[in-house]
């Protein structure tokens, strides 16, 4: 009489030791099935924070209205009637350019 062989999902097959297996089977696989769940959560990137300040030693308080663009590394805001200090925050950059036009305040950074 001939018994197959089980197939094994990951080709490991071995003879069966004496009193393990069933009679009649001559090999066996080992198979473990587990899976491992992690938690994966987004690498969170630095928030970048326009603050503004009408004193060059503040207290600033964040820029509201300000649109950031991360692509572009700009800052878009309206103007304000008043001299403005501005500060960034949340990350390691420097503001590079501030150019005023229109009643728009557009800063650029690196």
């Amino acid at each position: 009489m001939h018994i197959p062989t089980p197939e094994c999902s990951l080709g490991f097959r071995r003879k069966a030791p004496f009193g393990f297996a069933p009679q009649g089977v001559r090999f066996f696989c080992p198979i473990q099935n587990y899976l491992v769940f992690v938690k994966y959560e987004e690498p969170k990137k630095p928030t970048l924070t326009l603050q503004i300040s009408s004193d060059v030693n503040g207290p600033y308080k964040k820029g509201g209205g300000a649109s950031i663009d991360e692509a572009s590394r700009t800052i878009t805001l309206g103007q304000a009637g008043t001299t403005q200090f501005y500060r960034l925050s949340g990350s390691a950059v420097k503001i590079r350019s501030i150019q005023v036009a229109n009643g728009q305040v557009t800063l650029k950074y690196e």
